[in-house]
């Protein structure tokens, strides 16, 4: 953990240093990978490990997950069918396009 003089709090910093916070508070095995083109964005993003939650922090962030309902409007299986062009180049979203398709292996020389 850092030190009080080098920990951000979470009403100075960023929702996405707070919510990178969060994931890293998980477990100590979980490392986020976020993803970003922008240097800034990058540079928030690492700020992420100075913040330290609060255990109060986590629960009022536990308790806002939990109020959030969340409901699956589609799944494979009632997703569209795409077109036989769109099947044949690998746009597929039919439940058989999820089944696993046998790998192509390339036979090298040496």
């Amino acid at each position: 953990m850092c030190g009080a003089s080098n920990t951000r709090t979470v009403n100075k910093t960023t929702p996405a240093r707070i919510a990178l916070a969060w994931v890293l508070a998980q477990k100590p095995w979980i490392v986020p990978i976020p993803g970003t083109t922008k240097l800034h964005r990058l540079t928030e993003n690492v700020g992420a490990a100075e913040v330290e939650l609060t255990s109060d922090d986590l629960r009022k962030i536990s308790d806002a997950l939990a109020s959030i309902k969340v409901e699956v409007t589609a799944t494979p299986r009632t997703w569209p069918r795409a077109p036989v062009s769109e099947r044949a180049a690998g746009g597929d979203h039919s439940a058989s396009a999820t089944q696993p398709r046998p790998v192509e292996r390339k036979r090298h020389g040496y």
